[in-house]
């Protein structure tokens, strides 16, 4: 709608609005995904997870990346070629919203696929992990849900209009050279990345990087035998590293 709507017009503002609203809940999701962090984990990613989860987790890196519905249509998008012609039946088609369009539609689809990994690499259930995503799911349908609202009239005759005229205006598809083939590439990369992401912050979480650093102990001053409980309290800091586990357990002095 963004791309054919004339600017000003109702359909451009309700278009920018729905991008808008979308962006702040997933800025509200974001800030609440790093508020339980600590220097040094600021995503608060459990320091050891079972091994159901991590296997789990391996497989739902390919489904983040085939959720992210906007994110592999603006791949998609590079198949696309902007043809002045549509301007004969879509004047406000032009490309300069045809660049801001397809950036929008970009930096939502990047946006919802971090914000899925870090919930992703933070997940200490599957049960958990899965609910997560089912409302990260819902959260970014918003725009299509805006869209279903406008094609079906609710917001307006001019805002349906243009909402129906998105359902069948094409554009002319690139048929020659690497560019017909770069949507299959730009999926398979942005997946390998996720992937190589998964595995260091995995090896990181094995390696105990996401432990807790440092804890203060207090027993009380009453003794238990002969046993005084002021000489165990204090600060505790973790010592060595992964070999230095006792029964794979982290090590603290």
């Amino acid at each position: 709608m963004l791309f054919l709507a004339e600017f000003p017009s109702r359909s451009f503002s309700f278009a920018v609005f729905t991008f808008l609203l979308k962006t702040l809940l997933f800025i509200l999701v974001t800030i609440d995904l790093f508020s339980d962090g600590y220097p040094g984990n600021r995503l608060n990613i459990p320091s050891g997870i079972s091994p159901l989860v991590r296997v789990a987790q391996f497989f739902m890196v390919l489904v983040t990346v085939a959720m992210q519905e906007d994110l592999i249509s603006s791949i998609a998008l590079v198949n696309v070629r902007y043809s002045d012609d549509i301007l004969n039946q879509y004047p406000g088609a032009t490309k300069t919203k045809w660049v801001l369009g397809s950036m929008c539609r970009l930096i939502d689809g990047m946006f919802a696929l971090a914000i899925n990994f870090c919930i992703l690499i933070g997940a200490s259930e599957v049960l958990g992990m899965f609910l997560n995503f089912a409302a990260l799911h819902f959260l970014g349908s918003v725009d299509n849900v805006a869209f279903h609202l406008a094609k079906d009239g609710y917001l307006g005759d001019h805002v349906e209009r243009t909402a129906k005229a998105a359902t069948v205006a094409k554009l002319p598809l690139e048929r020659d050279g690497m560019w017909k083939s770069f949507d299959t590439i730009g999926f398979v990369v942005v997946y390998l990345a996720c992937l190589v992401a998964w595995c260091i912050l995995t090896v990181m979480q094995m390696n105990g990087d996401f432990s807790c650093q440092t804890f203060e102990a207090n027993f009380g001053t009453e003794a238990f035998g002969n046993l005084q409980p002021e000489l165990f309290g204090g600060l505790y800091s973790q010592v060595g590293n992964r070999k230095d586990r006792i029964n794979r357990r982290t090590a603290y002095l």
